[in-house]
């Protein structure tokens, strides 16, 4: 397989850190890291590296939302704290002295941040789109707790 270029291997970082996402079993510290078996099964058959990348990103997130949860936390919460996520990995850019690295992690967060939203959007007009997405526990809609108890900076 190739070498890495830094801005790939950067990308790599900063995805991982949003979804809370790995193609590589690491026996990883974090509990709250999904090892995503099956989707670095199928890039490994397709030649490419076990990197995570812009073009990657909804293939993940859909993997990750169709059953691969981490207890306590549920799919629209996960979907706000990668939006959360995003925007912090987005601050923690601007320190980057590359202009050019700097552009494209900053479209990709842009573009992880996006995908975020949709799919919160998707979350709440079609519920039960996502087979383990717990839609009769309750009937108080997941934006409720955003809306008193902190709220989600959407324009960061």
């Amino acid at each position: 397989m190739a070498t890495a270029k830094p801005a790939e291997e950067i990308e790599d970082i900063i995805l991982r850190k949003i979804f809370l996402v790995s193609l590589i079993d690491s026996m990883e510290s974090d509990s709250r890291v999904v090892y995503l078996e099956m989707t670095a099964a199928e890039i490994l058959r397709e030649g490419k590296d076990l990197r995570l990348s812009w073009n990657l990103m909804e293939r993940i997130l859909i993997d990750r939302l169709s059953g691969n949860f981490v207890a306590g936390e549920p799919p629209f919460q996960y979907l706000v704290n990668c939006y959360r996520r995003a925007s912090e990995e987005g601050r923690k850019i601007t320190s980057v002295e590359d202009k050019n690295i700097r552009f494209e992690m900053e479209l990709v967060v842009k573009q992880a941040k996006k995908l975020a939203v949709s799919y919160c959007r998707i979350h709440l007009g079609i519920p039960g789109l996502f087979p383990n997405w717990d839609t009769n526990s309750s009937n108080v809609s997941p934006l409720l707790p955003l809306i008193f108890f902190g709220g989600v900076d959407c324009c960061g």
